[in-house]
């Protein structure tokens, strides 16, 4: 079953001037594009340094935003028994963008448990291939199982096949039950809980010791000497003379 929502209830598109729909079309066709191109740019880079979860919170991001543009374009008034009922990208708009909003909060959720993660290591190489996979792994693990159960949950909770507004184009009529609830309603506040905690985790812990002693003064003078032991080696091995091993030494800020 189709339902189409006219801006009037009447169901008869006012004559006169609407300036509030006409805004709304004009912000969403000229801000929707821009959004696109701007998150360009961070999707690659963030792809290319291997940021799973953050490449994944910017597509589904751009994804949505799409879905935002098109149906925007195409239902630019309220004449919709004129205007394309939407049968097939209703459809699938419909099936996905739940999913995609709970992708959204759960990619937050796993960033924010990431950087908490970060803080508390000690170290700073890199990652190994294997801990990268079991980081990837992980981050998998907390994205896109709900998004997955919502996708074959759909059918459960849709009281209506989809609806057509005004602009904002496909909606979706969802029965009020508890499937709903649980699965619909309930694990986007959740993400949002969990991210903050991470949140919360990463701001109040404490900065590891090891990284405080490399700006202690002892650690300062150890670098320091480390640096005119090198710069006489190096002097040493030159089949130069004595003036020139001193002015080294000088250069190096320690004696000769």
């Amino acid at each position: 079953m189709i339902t189409l929502v006219p801006a009037f209830p009447d169901g008869v598109p006012d004559p006169e001037y609407n300036p509030y729909m006409t805004a709304n079309l004009v912000c969403r066709l000229v801000l929707c594009p821009i959004a696109l191109v701007a998150c360009w740019v961070p999707f690659r880079l963030l792809q290319k340094h291997g940021e799973f979860a953050a490449a994944v919170l910017t597509a589904a991001n751009c994804i949505l935003v799409l879905y935002t543009l098109i149906n925007a374009a195409i239902w630019t008034h309220d004449d919709l028994p004129n205007m394309w009922n939407g049968e097939g990208w209703c459809d699938f708009h419909v099936y996905t963008w739940f999913p995609l909003s709970t992708i959204y909060g759960s990619s937050t959720c796993a960033i924010m448990r990431r950087l908490a993660q970060q803080v508390s290591l000690s170290r700073v190489t890199d990652l190994s291939a294997k801990e990268r996979r079991n980081h990837i792994i992980t981050q998998c693990l907390i994205i896109f199982p709900v998004a997955l159960l919502q996708l074959a949950l759909i059918p459960v909770v849709q009281l209506f096949r989809y609806s057509i507004n005004p602009v904002s184009g496909c909606d979706a009529v969802y029965d009020r039950n508890v499937v709903l609830l649980v699965f619909f309603i309930l694990p986007t506040p959740i993400y949002t809980v969990a991210a903050c905690f991470h949140a919360g985790e990463y701001l109040c812990r404490p900065v590891p010791r090891q990284v405080d002693m490399l700006t202690s003064p002892q650690a300062r003078r150890s670098s320091a000497s480390a640096r005119c032991a090198g710069a006489r080696a190096r002097c040493s091995t030159r089949p130069t003379a004595r003036r020139r091993h001193e002015a080294c030494a000088r250069r190096a800020s320690c004696t000769p």
